[in-house]
């Protein structure tokens, strides 16, 4: 294949001081069968270690695939906005540069896509905990039709979306007219979301693309990060609540209870966010200021809650905290943690 050959795949992965993983992360992309089909654009989002060095390494001995594009620090969500402004490939996939993929499955992947038109590819994927490779499937058991293109309509109650899971067509993501908050962690929910008021098509594979590692100290979804960063979690939350808003009366039912329920699981971890920290009035007025913004932003989404949750834990919470007004929050949490059942 020529250079010119056009892209069936773009892989956008963000590079913020990698320099300890990315090469694993570029090197599971170096398969001679599927380099001419693949560009791989390297975001660095403004590192000070050797992350841009290694990622020149790439270009140079793989120039028709490796891009490297450098940038002020913006962020993952900037990195994402970036990728699709610079994407050729006629699909994109964003992969963080801690992660890797699978060879068979990239091989599969690009094989079907340049072979077959559909708006998001779902796969499963592996997550990596303490060394051991553990098969995750974002679809639910008794779903059936993997491996061929259906309406997406279809599956709306079927599956709970993910990066690591999904793979878009690229013209979707350029005809968005939002953009992904930057300087905002916690955003890849903004990405998996924004897109799907367009899509109309899916096929499910049955096999895993993605190599997602856990476990990392300085990884966001760390409990101890989510708690420092937990203004940019509801930062997000509210992003996706005006996102519903302003497209709740153009998109089907299908597609509204599926984008609802993924900000209503969302809206669910901020709280559990909230109530895994040490009880104190300062966070108790954070939690109410957050009741307020929620309410404020979309009243319906905010009485639907307890019922949607009904079986959570920590919205069952919710529900004992509003009947009171929080009024017996900090000792309620300060029990329930004595006791063990909220950590």
């Amino acid at each position: 294949m020529s250079g010119n050959t056009p892209k069936v795949l773009t892989i956008s992965i963000a590079a913020y001081n990698s320099e300890k993983y990315l090469s694993k992360c570029l090197d599971s992309f170096v398969i001679d069968e599927i380099l001419d089909k693949l560009e791989v654009l390297i975001v660095d989002d403004g590192s000070t270690d050797k992350t841009a060095e290694i990622a020149e390494g790439y270009v140079k001995a793989h120039p028709g695939t490796f891009k490297l594009i450098s940038k002020e620090n913006g962020g993952h969500g900037s990195t994402i906005n970036t990728g699709i402004l610079n994407a050729s490939g006629k699909y994109f996939k964003v992969v963080d540069s801690d992660d890797w993929v699978e060879k068979d499955g990239i091989i599969r992947l690009i094989d079907y896509l340049e072979n077959h038109d559909v708006d998001i590819a779902i796969n499963t994927y592996y997550r990596i905990i303490d060394g051991n490779k553990v098969l995750f499937n974002t679809m639910s058991e008794d779903f059936q039709n993997y491996n061929q293109i259906i309406n997406f309509d279809e599956i709306c109650d079927k599956f709970d979306i993910a990066m690591h899971a999904v793979t878009f067509k690229t013209q979707i993501l350029k005809d968005l007219d939002i953009k992904i908050d930057e300087h905002c962690f916690y955003v890849d929910v903004e990405y998996t979301l924004y897109p799907i008021k367009n899509v109309n098509t899916a096929v499910v594979f049955d096999y895993p693309i993605y190599d997602y590692l856990l476990g990392r100290e300085d990884q966001s979804m760390n409990i101890r990060n989510q708690h420092k960063r937990r203004n940019q979690h509801k930062r997000v939350c509210l992003s996706l609540l005006n996102y519903f808003n302003g497209i709740e009366n153009t998109i089907n039912a299908e597609k509204s209870g599926f984008i609802k329920n993924r900000i209503l699981k969302m809206i669910a971890n901020q709280y559990a966010i909230y109530f895994t920290m040490t009880p104190t009035k300062a966070i108790k007025e954070e939690i109410k200021n957050f009741e307020r913004e929620f309410k404020n932003c979309n009243a319906e989404l905010f009485d639907y809650l307890i019922g949607w949750g009904k079986n959570l834990g920590y919205i069952k919470l919710v529900r004992i905290l509003r009947l009171t007004g929080y009024s017996g929050y900090i000792f309620i949490l300060t029990m329930l943690k004595k006791l063990k059942v909220i950590q």
